[in-house]
């Protein structure tokens, strides 16, 4: 057998390996979309920057609003330009605010991903950082969700005292590989096998 013929099934092995097995990584939004009326640009709670526990629900790290609360109210979404599974959330948000966040793939129906409610976290005044990933130091067990697939993730006001704030939106995850890699995969793996088999015929 050909020496690439040993060696393609074991790169297309590997390759299937590290799809499996690759590390959550930050997915950083190709574009964040806001509607409803609010204080400070949108791309503030995609920075990548966490606002210190404490801090002020109006301060310029924030993104804040009155009121238009659901999803006919202030609403954000980030588009990662493909599909990806969302894996584990992380923001800030004011102490007393519940959020909701749900998962899209075309930006129109939307499923249900996870949520904040009031009196989570340990925060009593000012922005709280919460994590659903049960090994940070922030993390919330109300925050807890099952991963799910997407390109769309949006966020909006469901609850509180009617005045909301948003700090810093993090997803973690990773990018769903494209149809055409497994089909690349199981092409060499099926060209191997005619390649065992003819070599055994003309044994």
């Amino acid at each position: 057998m050909p020496a690439t013929a040993r060696i393609l099934p074991v790169f297309c092995l590997m390759q299937v390996i590290a799809i499996v097995c690759q590390a959550d990584a930050i997915l950083l939004p190709s574009s964040i979309t806001a509607q409803g009326s609010f204080t400070n640009a949108s791309a503030l709670v995609g920075d990548s920057v966490i606002p210190s526990e404490g801090t002020s629900w109006t301060a310029p790290t924030n993104l804040y609003w009155s009121g238009q609360t659901g999803e006919s109210g202030v609403v954000f979404t980030y588009d990662f330009g493909a599909p990806v599974t969302i894996t584990e959330l992380q923001i800030s948000t004011d102490n007393n605010d519940s959020l909701g966040f749900e998962v899209s793939n075309d930006n129109i129906s939307y499923s249900h991903l996870a949520q904040i409610t009031i009196g989570d976290g340990e925060i009593f005044f000012g922005m709280d950082t919460m994590s659903s990933d049960s090994t940070h130091a922030e993390y919330e067990p109300n925050f807890d969700f099952a991963p799910a697939t997407g390109r769309y993730l949006r966020f909006y006001a469901r609850a509180g005292d009617g005045n909301f704030s948003v700090g810093e939106v993090q997803a973690f995850g990773f990018v769903v590989p494209e149809p055409s890699s497994f089909c690349i995969v199981n092409f060499v793996f099926a060209t191997s096998a005619l390649c065992r088999r003819r070599k055994l015929e003309f044994r």
